[in-house]
C-alpha cells in the first residue's frame, strides 16, 4: 500500500510540475512580471513627469523572455499609443524597446 502511495504521491508531482514548467514559459511568472511592471512604471514617471500616461499590460513574449507593454500619453490634445519590452527573463529591468505605434489614430 505505501509504495502505491507514494508512486501516485510522485506522478501528482511530476505531472504538476511539467505543467508549471510550461506555464511559466510560454506567459512568465507572477514575480517577474510584476519587476517589469514595476520597471515600467518608474520609467514612465520619469520620462512624463506630469504623470500623462496610462499603462496597460499586454503580456508575455516567451520567444525573447520579454514583458510587452503599451501605454497611452496625451501630447498636444493628441493621444499617442507607445508600446515598450523589458526583460530579459527572470530579472525584466531592462528597457529593451520603447516604440511609437503609427497606426494608432
Amino acid at each position: 500500500m505505501n509504495f502505491k502511495k507514494g508512486l501516485s504521491l510522485a506522478l501528482a508531482l511530476i505531472i504538476t510540475a511539467t505543467i508549471l514548467f510550461f506555464y511559466v514559459s510560454f506567459n512568465g511568472n507572477f514575480a517577474s512580471k510584476w519587476m517589469a511592471k514595476n520597471t515600467a512604471e518608474a520609467y514612465l514617471q520619469e520620462k512624463y513627469e506630469d504623470g500623462n500616461f496610462v499603462l496597460n499590460v499586454h503580456g508575455y513574449n516567451f520567444k525573447d523572455g520579454t514583458y510587452v507593454f503599451s501605454y497611452r500619453v496625451n501630447e498636444d490634445g493628441k493621444a499617442m499609443l507607445y508600446h515598450m519590452e523589458i526583460g530579459y527573463q527572470l530579472l525584466p529591468k531592462e528597457i529593451v524597446y520603447d516604440y511609437l505605434d503609427l497606426d494608432y489614430e
